[in-house]
């Protein structure tokens, strides 16, 4: 069982000694997300934004083998920001790691938004563009090939507040993502 009292982002990992654990993550019997082998080897790793509330992490074997498995959970830190955006300044270009999971190929800006209002975000990069807004430790909305080609766009209503507007290249790959927040 994982409880959490506020939003987080989380990562569960299950490591089964060379036996191919699977992870289940639930919550009231409905199935949240799941993962085969995102950790190391045939282990299985979920990162994900998660809502307050009580989840159950369930661990099975690829095969229905009997497995001891080690299961860990933990609430990542927030990442440093790479940057300051405000509505309709200038474009910045943020540029992102290569990473070996979508959360450490991923960086990170600070946008303040000073008075309600709609925006229009993009994410531009010579590759494959995702754009993520959080905030106070929740995903509000997260966005791939909405733009031109692969390009990430969102459109949105924002009340006044900082938000973290998190980027990474699809790959997983080093890029120079280049954000643009306009009033609507």
């Amino acid at each position: 069982t994982l409880t959490l009292a506020a939003p987080s982002e989380v990562q569960i990992d299950a490591m089964g000694g060379g036996m191919d654990a699977q992870l289940l993550l639930l919550q009231a019997d409905s199935l949240v997300t799941q993962d085969s082998d995102s950790g190391a080897g045939v282990d299985a790793q979920i990162v994900s934004f998660l809502a307050p509330g009580t989840y159950q992490v369930r661990v099975v074997e690829w095969r229905g083998r009997a497995m001891s498995a080690r299961v860990q959970a933990q609430v990542l830190p927030p990442m440093t920001p790479a940057a300051q955006i405000a509505p309709g300044a200038p474009p910045t270009v943020i540029n992102t790691p290569q990473g070996d999971s979508p959360r450490a190929a991923s960086a990170e800006a600070t946008l303040t938004i000073p008075a309600a209002g709609n925006f229009r975000l993009d994410a531009v990069s010579s590759g494959d563009a995702e754009l993520m807004i959080i905030q106070n430790g929740a995903m509000l909305v997260q966005d791939s090939d909405s733009g031109d080609g692969t390009n990430a766009q969102i459109t949105r209503q924002l009340a006044p507040g900082t938000y973290t507007l998190r980027v990474r290249d699809y790959g997983n790959r080093a890029s120079a993502i280049t954000v643009t927040v306009a009033p609507q």
